[in-house]
């Protein structure tokens, strides 16, 4: 329901009802207000009181003006600042009702209507005849009224005095029928006493016409529609549009179309086309209802953006922009209100409107001091209603901003620029160069030496240089990246979408242009499928894109996918520095891209240089660890900064003075900076501002001798802020507090709550003085318009620590809220900013919130690490909280964050602690939740016994509670249980069960589950059952947009053909799983797919494929911190290396193997790492050690029933007990293996044990016994390997010629299809004997 009348009823009903232009006959009057302006000026001085009592004066004159317009009959258009327009149409109103109405808002103001600060009285201008009206724009919409009767009432009303009305000729004979006495003067009729009786009634009262949010939100934004009636001062912009030579609805159309575009494209307000008394004017507001700190640059370039669109036009247009302090809100009454701002500068607008000429842009004097833009003096010129001659100035175009530099020739620092020159040559022919680090104390010169390095390689060479700045205080993901991204794009937060989308577009294109020319297909075809997530990560994404299909984990792998593009992208097309600035305060996602970026850098133009601080303890941080350098052949050149000796610290001060410098100076100087050039720095400036420091003799000397500084390099930081004036102080350390680099609009937001700020009327331009004052002595510089970073990270952390905690609190609290208020539409952004300060201001309440929408929105992108942080300070603020059940579920969801990156133990300590907490508050379903997440980690290190208790006793809470879903997802663990022991009929059982309780409750069936029942059939050779059951599943999900559950169906369908020996199928299906998994940028599912596909490669014999798949499997996993992952990755290296006979590498990863399942306590993994260890040492023949691990890798297997894997282990155990001759030990091993009598052990395994009862008869001298066993089973070998190990042991029975070279020919034909150590072992011996 919308309580404003924010549109005239006429606009409503014709809108609605389809009709956008017409003409009506009608009454029109027009009122101005006399003494308003002096009222408004008396209380712009009385602050927030003064705008309280601004806003109901308003709504009393206006309200009762339009209260009588409306019950008349008639209707307001719009308010035009202290005047307004009423019109009656003919065919509604009689002239007796329009007398009668004149007659009561006569009677209003017929002794003026009385204030405590002012009385105000009225000029009416009356007029009849026809008046044109339309709506305009295309979304954005506006209307207008105009036409003979608007010009004529507003035209009589400026020859008006205070209580006169005066009316053209059409009403003469109105008057007098009607015996209203008035006079003739120049030909229009004036009233000096109004006075009208009659016997008429009020017209019946009108219903007004609804207006619906969806017809408002054309004409304002929401901002207004959902305003309350309260208004406000505001710095506002003002401008002024007047126009000609447009005379049809379409040419107004086109021109005011275009003006509303670009309103809403710089983020303005457009207040009202007006035909009234200056002719057709646009009136337009900046700042309103919602203000920007770069309110005078937007209404520039919005000018800018107009003269440039309608240079070549026919329309004759003229604009004047001013700026200062403004009443904003709704003003009129409850039949009709308008948003607008009303105030002096407002007034001074519409009178440089009328003064400048065709094509021309005045502007006042506060408008003329943007400093991005040229303007010319036309000099002080008085105005009408004006006091005093106003300063007044043409506005000229906008200025080329300048790139900041280094000041003077940097000192001392030659021989370490000389060596990065020399390492950085390989990127100017196209080569890789390395890896640099340039390291140091703060403020030892890290960032000038970078910066000349730079501008030395780039003045001779067109080199892209990729900044890329790390944040200090909110280490948020990917910050240095998205810095660099903004930039190279050309992005600016507060322009408008469609500005920073063109920006985009531009270099976008650039690049899409230049890849073309240099023919890189696949790393364009790439660049077009990332352009969304460019577009999201830099906040101009639209509905309905790639962006918005993906998930979190999809969105997170995808900008580390986009930006590696990029650099691949920048680096093909010119040599490319990567200057990662203040590495030391790098966050973990960047990290990541980081790592990463070692995968693909060799084969690029690159050189990535880091700038560091030395760690507390004084050695160097090493981003990338030099085993991963070492083991990548990564060159790398490491500087270390150290202070400046006497001689460097007197070339400085030389080089800044520009003159000599006495020896007193420099001592002081070398005592108090310990040769930090930045502190010799900081105190020179200090002598200098406080003329310490004098020429005399042609030789800088000290002039008071008294002069004492502190030797703490903070005492001379925190004296030169002292300096600064009160104002500019209390700025620098309210900016200190947001960090190093702040932006102005939260600044603003902070300081207008400041004791110093609140009672200044001119508070905006107060403010902006204070920016400069502190820029101009060298606080701070200006990163762009809107954002301005310390000189010096010292410099911030000296301010920030010379303040009082509750000082502290206080602005931290006030950041807080100014946050909340600028980025309301965009908070999530934000939430670690809003938890980290309101953190700090000790405001419980608000921490507690954003540290939990911090940690969800973590957890949800795959942020491991943070949300452990988020979530330890929340269960830290819940300790002594009454809700027990929000600090269980916060423990929960804790413990399933340390399950994903394999802290399994500390997952099950967080598990058992929200369990105590949930039974002894009967949080019942929670306990059962709790129980599921338990089991499930039980499971995962091995613990089946444990895991099955939990999981059952979790079942049962589940039944009783009737909590189908937590059912669901406990028979589905059960299930997991049953078919990691092989018991897979019990395995079926559950999965079905929980599939079914799914189906039964409309829950949806995870992927997952179905695919754990497909493998389920494929463990008991069921395998077409298995491919039918997922493809099912497949055929459900296909054409939905689950791109997840589609990448999970494809890979395991591809297990599945895998186990069936279908490996083309197998690697069809791994392969669309891997695309889709890339698609979402899921980059765990990558891994599996990896991890499948290179299992299909080995057994193809293609092994350095699979090698290389395997490979970037591991690195997957270790970028992702999963640590199961990355144990089976490092078990698949390990064990092609041991089939390829590469024993010595084998060994290494099959340790780091065994290590990381240990830590985990994945038993299953130490199991089968210990077996493929005992293989390793078989094939060197240290029996001993085989016997070692293959007897612990028994052991491991008994110990999770895991019947396949203990056979398997016995039967490997039987070959080296074989190879020592062992006999009773190989026998009782056959017995052993036999007794497991299951049918799927037997038939996966049926044709080891056999061969190994043939060759312990061997051992016994029972050949014919042998070979009667071996023929037998020859009949049940199912491919060559199996058939050419019977017949190479039937071989060594009978060593017959042609079976020789039968067996031979075997091991030929399956060495060169997969080429195992073993076979080339067997072949050496068959063509050597």
């Amino acid at each position: 329901m919308i309580t404003k009348r924010l549109l005239p009823d006429f606009i409503v009903k014709n809108m609605t009802n389809g009709l956008y232009e017409g003409n009506i006959q009608a009454f029109a009057i027009f009122l101005d207000m006399s003494g308003f302006t002096k009222l408004t000026e008396k209380l712009m001085k009385k602050g927030p009181f003064g705008s309280e009592r601004l806003s109901v004066i308003l709504n009393q004159i206006f309200g009762a003006i339009v209260f009588e317009i409306h019950h008349g009959g008639g209707f307001v258009p719009y308010f035009a600042g202290d005047a307004l327009t009423g019109i009656f149409l003919e065919s509604e109103v009689d002239e007796v009702a329009f007398l009668k109405t004149l007659n009561s808002i006569y009677k209003l103001f017929e002794n003026g209507m009385f204030f405590e600060e002012s009385t105000i009285t009225v000029k009416i201008g009356l007029s009849k005849g026809e008046i044109e009206w339309g709506i305009v724009g295309e979304d954005k919409k506006a209307f207008y009224f105009k036409g003979e009767a608007i010009d004529n009432s507003s035209n009589n009303q400026l020859v008006a005095n205070a209580g006169e009305i005066v009316a053209d000729l059409s009403f003469k004979d109105v008057f007098q029928y009607h015996h209203i006495p008035f006079y003739i003067d120049n030909k229009l009729c004036k009233i000096d006493k109004f006075h009208f009786e009659t016997a008429l009634n009020h017209l019946p009262q009108k219903p007004s016409e609804s207006i619906t949010k969806e017809i408002l939100s054309h004409f304002y934004s929401n901002d207004i529609i959902e305003m309350n009636n309260n208004g406000e001062f505001r710095s506002v912009v003002a401008i002024f549009i007047s126009f000609e030579n447009l005379e049809t609805y379409s040419e107004i159309n086109y021109f005011a179309g275009k003006i509303l575009e670009e309103v809403h494209n710089f983020s303005g307000y457009f207040k009202e086309i007006d035909f009234g008394d200056k002719g057709g004017v646009i009136t337009i507001f900046f700042g309103i209802p919602i203000t920007f700190e770069n309110n005078i640059e937007r209404a520039l370039s919005f000018v800018g953006s107009l003269t440039e669109h309608f240079r070549h036009s026919n329309i004759k247009f003229r604009t004047a922009i001013t700026e200062g302090i403004a009443f904003a809100g709704i003003i009129g009454g409850s039949e009709r209100s308008q948003y607008a701002a009303i105030g002096s500068m407002v007034n001074l607008a519409a009178r440089l409107m009328t003064y400048a000429h065709w094509g021309e842009v005045l502007v006042s004097e506060n408008i003329s001091k943007e400093k991005n833009f040229k303007f010319a003096y036309k000099g002080n010129i008085r105005y009408k209603g004006i006091g005093g001659e106003v300063p007044t100035y043409q506005l000229l175009g906008s200025k080329n901003l300048q790139p900041m530099e280094f000041v003077g020739a940097m000192v001392a620092r030659n021989r370490e620029l000389d060596e990065l020159i020399e390492f950085s040559k390989p990127i100017i022919n196209g080569d890789f160069a390395g890896i640099g680090a340039i390291a140091g104390e703060a403020g030892i010169g890290k960032s000038r030496l970078a910066y000349e390095l730079i501008n030395s390689i780039s003045k001779h060479n067109h080199i892209e240089i990729v900044q890329c700045q790390c944040d200090q205080i909110l280490k948020k993901p990917f910050n240095p990246f998205i810095y660099f991204l903004k930039n190279f794009f050309h992005q600016i937060n507060e322009e408008s979408k469609s500005f920073n989308q063109q920006n985009f577009e531009f270099v976008y294109q650039k690049i899409v242009t230049q890849l073309n020319i240099i023919s890189e297909g696949s790393l364009l075809a790439e660049l077009n499928r990332l352009k969304p997530i460019y577009l999201a990560i830099l906040g101009v994404e639209f509905d309905n894109s790639f962006w918005e299909m993906l998930d979190a984990k999809g969105r997170y792998e995808n900008t580390k996918i986009a930006i590696h593009v990029l650099l691949k992208s920048i680096a093909k097309i010119k040599p490319c520095i990567i200057l990662v600035e203040d590495a030391h305060w790098s966050d973990e996602s960047s990290i990541e891209v980081i790592h990463e970026f070692i995968q693909y850098c060799k084969a690029f133009p690159f050189f990535l240089l880091f700038t560091s601080r030395f760690l507390d303890n004084g050695n160097r941080l090493n981003i990338i660890d030099n085993a991963v350098l070492d083991k990548n052949n990564i060159p790398t050149i490491d500087i270390n900064l150290s202070a400046f000796h006497r001689k460097d610290i007197l070339h400085f001060a030389t080089n800044k003075l520009k003159g000599a410098v006495h020896d007193d100076i420099i001592e002081i100087l070398e005592k108090s900076s310990n040769g930090n050039p930045f502190y010799v720095e900081q105190i020179l400036d200090y002598l200098l501002e406080n003329n310490t420091l004098v020429m005399s003799n042609n030789v800088w000397q000290i002039q008071k001798s008294e002069v004492k500084l502190s030797n703490s390099i903070n005492s001379i930081l925190v004296a030169r802020v002292d300096r600064l004036s009160a104002l500019a102080k209390s700025t620098v350390k309210a900016a200190a507090v947001i960090g190093r680099e702040f932006e102005v609009p939260i600044l603003s937001e902070v300081m207008y709550h400041q004791s110093e700020f609140s009672n200044q009327h001119n508070y905006h331009t107060l403010f902006n003085e204070q920016i400069l004052i502190a820029e101009e002595n060298q606080i701070w510089r200006a990163m762009n318009e809107m954002r301005y970073i310390f000189k010096h990270s010292l410099l911030r952390e000296a301010v920030y620590d010379m303040q009082l905690r509750s000082r502290l609190k206080e602005i931290h609290y006030l950041i807080g809220e100014a946050i909340e208020k600028i980025y309301s539409d965009k908070l999530e952004d934000r939430y670690e900013d809003l938890a980290f300060h309101y953190e700090k201001a000790e405001n419980r309440e608000k921490t507690i919130y954003y540290l939990r929408k911090s940690a969800d929105k973590s957890r949800l992108k795959y942020q491991n690490l943070q949300a452990l942080e988020f979530f330890d300070k929340l269960i830290l603020y819940l300790d002594d909280d009454n809700s027990i059940e929000n600090k269980v579920n916060i423990l929960l969801k804790k413990a399933n964050v340390l399950e994903q990156i394999g802290q399994w133990d500390n997952s099950m300590q967080t598990c058992n602690m929200a369990m105590l907490l949930a039974e002894s508050h009967q949080l019942t379903i929670l306990n059962g939740r709790i129980k599921n997440t338990l089991g499930n980690l039980y499971l995962l290190k091995g613990d089946y016994n444990a895991a099955k208790i939990i999981l059952k006793s979790a079942l049962s809470t589940f039944n009783e509670q009737e909590d189908f879903r937590g059912l669901a997802i406990a028979n589905g663990n059960l299930g997991n249980l049953y078919f990691r022991q092989g018991r897979y009929d019990e395995a079926k059982e559950y999965f079905i069960e929980a599939i079914q309780i799914n189906q039964n409750n409309n829950i949806p069936t995870s992927a997952q589950l179905v695919a754990n029942l497909g493998l389920t059939y494929m463990n008991q050779n069921q395998f077409d059952m298995g491919i039918k059951c997922l493809q099912d599943q497949l055929s459900l999900t296909d054409g939905t947009n689950d791109t997840r559950s589609l990448a999970i169906l494809h890979t395991n369908i591809g297990i599945v053909y895998f186990e069936k020996g279908s490996y083309d199928e197998a690697l069809m299906h791994y392969q669309k799983g891997l695309d889709l998994s890339k698609m979402l940028g899921n980059q765990l599912l990558v891994s599996i797919a990896l991890g499948c596909i290179g299992s299909v490669y080995e057994r193809k014999g293609d092994f350095p494929r699979a090698m290389k798949l395997y490979f970037e499997d591991l690195e997957i996993c270790q970028q992702l911190g999963d640590k199961q992952g990355t144990s089976i990755a490092l078990g698949l290296i390990g064990g092609l290396y041991s089939l390829q006979g590469a024993f010595d590498k084998a060994i290494i990863y099959m340790n780091k193997n065994l290590d990381l399942c240990e830590k985990l306590n994945y038993r299953k993994g130490i199991a089968k790492a210990l077996n493929v260890l005992g293989d390793i040492y078989f094939f060197l023949e240290k029996f001993d050690k085989s016997l070692e691990y293959y007897n612990l890798a028994i052991l491991k297997a008994k110990e999770i029933d895991n019947k396949i894997l203990i056979v398997a282990s016995l039967v490997e155990k039987g070959e080296v007990l074989i190879a020592k001759e062992d006999l009773v030990g190989a026998e009782l091993v056959i017995i052993e293996a036999e007794s497991y009598h299951e049918e799927n052990v037997q038939k996966e395994l049926h044709v080891d044990i056999e061969l190994l009862k043939a060759k312990v008869a061997v051992l016994k001298n029972e050949n014919d016994e042998a070979k009667k066993l071996l023929n037998h089973i020859n009949q049940f070998a199912k491919n060559d390997i199996e058939k050419a190990a019977i017949q190479y042991v039937l071989w060594k029975l009978d060593k017959n010629e042609s079976q020789r070279k039968s067996v031979l020919e075997l091991y030929t034909k399956l060495y060169q299809q997969t080429p195992k150590h073993l076979y080339q072992l067997r072949i050496n011996k068959l063509t050597n004997n």
